[in-house]
């Protein structure tokens, strides 16, 4: 009797780890569903797999859209109170494609490794440009490291790249050869500083979101000796230059 009773029980285990290591992906999205887990706005593909290794075909938030979305999550890293998330999204034909690995906990999220590549359209759709101006590119986000804090950060080492820039105004186009940011979160404070050194335009200066929700830009520009006269054009159009040649914008607001 008792040999058996330990039968019994050793295959209801092994039933419940295979269902568990099985647990299809998309009976964990349906329940997220049903608990109003997943904002309205969120739109969810198809989803296959398990929860362990599974495939979205798709999710879109406000015209945005993820494709080829795979994902790993290890099993190991739920016995430390944390969901550890390697993830791929995106073909070679895909407007956005990215990677990485994303941790989820009591502390909120965190990312190392991550990296997006996507039209500059994707982030203009929603933060257009002053001054009436447009432009065309691609962006090139890259975060070694991403401590999440309420509301932007506790820690960041990122770098922002936007390559192939056309920018577009009533003076004419300009072509920028190369923009790149440092991206940091001093004392929680979302922060992007650019170095002529880092950019063709000649900007030096910094972007920054508080905590409170202020922003806050403070930057000099100094054309470069071969700048296209658009370029001067279009800074002549905010005032004009100081003793050292540089136009100083300065800005601030609430989001």
């Amino acid at each position: 009797m008792m040999k058996t009773l330990k039968i019994i029980l050793a295959a209801v285990l092994l039933y419940l780890i295979f269902m568990v290591v099985l647990f299809p992906a998309r009976f964990a999205t349906a329940t997220l569903a049903q608990l109003n887990a997943i904002p309205p706005a969120v739109k969810l593909g198809n989803v296959s797999g398990s929860i362990w290794d599974g495939k979205l075909a798709s999710v879109s938030y406000q015209g945005v859209v993820l494709d080829s979305i795979n994902w790993q999550l290890s099993p190991l890293s739920i016995l430390t109170g944390t969901a550890l998330i390697d993830f791929k999204a995106g073909q070679r034909r895909s407007d956005i494609r990215a990677h990485g690995q994303i941790a989820f906990n009591s502390q909120g999220v965190s990312a190392d490794d991550l990296s997006v590549k996507a039209p500059l359209s994707v982030v203009l759709q929603h933060y257009p440009l002053p001054y009436g101006l447009t432009s065309t590119g691609n962006i090139d986000l890259s975060i070694a490291h991403f401590q999440q804090d309420k509301p932007w950060c506790e820690s960041l080492d990122g770098k922002f790249n936007a390559n192939e820039l056309i920018i577009k105004s009533a003076f004419g186009q300009l072509a920028v050869d190369k923009v790149s940011a440092k991206l940091s979160c001093p004392n929680g404070v979302l922060t992007a500083a650019l170095q002529p050194s880092t950019n063709s335009l000649g900007i030096n200066g910094t972007a920054q979101l508080t905590k409170t929700r202020q922003y806050m830009l403070d930057a000099k520009v100094k054309p470069p000796a071969n700048a296209p006269q658009d370029y001067i054009n279009v800074l002549k159009f905010s005032g004009s230059p100081n003793s050292q040649g540089q136009y100083v914008f300065k800005y601030n607001g609430k989001l």
